[in-house]
């Protein structure tokens, strides 16, 4: 555990995984490609991440490029991303998290596929709690949103940072109407 939690978080390998009752704290990335959004990669390695019950703290991001993998009520506490699906990576489910206090989007899915996300909450997103780009065959139904995107200024040019929920150039996917956003985006008054 110790040698976890000292490393600069340098994980890139692909294989997968399996945890329960962990925590993963302080990595660049915590499990999968070693890339963070922005910088740009020719091969971005996957990973298949089966999470149970666990904890991502203070990560640059807790999963990046995730696939065949299941994440169950696990909490994602201020990291930069929860969640990055990228390029090929999908047939994943994500099923009673938390997500919260993330510095940027909590689940960022540009060219994903075959995602569930189900029974989560998204809650104080700097940018939207749920991202999604280039998508297919995703599923979002019974989840939770409250106070996202309020670390940007409201433009009404520019609105995707502040929402709870982007979804653009996507094909087959579902967003469920038994969403649900309890505040406003910009009722960041009560902690």
């Amino acid at each position: 555990k110790n040698s976890l939690l000292n490393t600069s978080g340098t994980n890139k390998e692909k294989g997968k995984v399996f945890a329960t009752d962990c925590a993963f704290v302080g990595f660049k990335v915590a499990f999968g490609a070693n890339v963070l959004v922005g910088e740009s990669s020719s091969s971005i390695l996957q990973t298949c991440v089966v999470a149970n019950r666990c904890r991502f703290v203070n990560n640059g991001i807790a999963i990046n490029q995730n696939v065949d993998g299941r994440l169950i009520d696990c909490s994602f506490n201020k990291n930069d991303y929860a969640m990055v699906f990228r390029q090929s990576s999908g047939f994943t489910t994500i099923s009673g998290c938390r997500i919260e206090w993330i510095s940027k989007n909590g689940i960022y899915i540009d060219g994903g596929h075959h995602i569930t996300v189900t029974s989560t909450e998204f809650d104080r997103c700097g940018y939207a709690g749920l991202y999604v780009n280039n998508a297919i065959n995703c599923t979002f139904s019974e989840n939770m949103f409250r106070r996202n995107g309020a670390d940007e200024t409201y433009d009404s040019t520019n609105y995707e940072n502040n929402s709870h929920i982007v979804m653009k150039n996507s094909t087959g996917c579902i967003l469920s109407n038994n969403n649900t956003v309890a505040k406003h985006i910009l009722d960041t008054s009560s902690g």
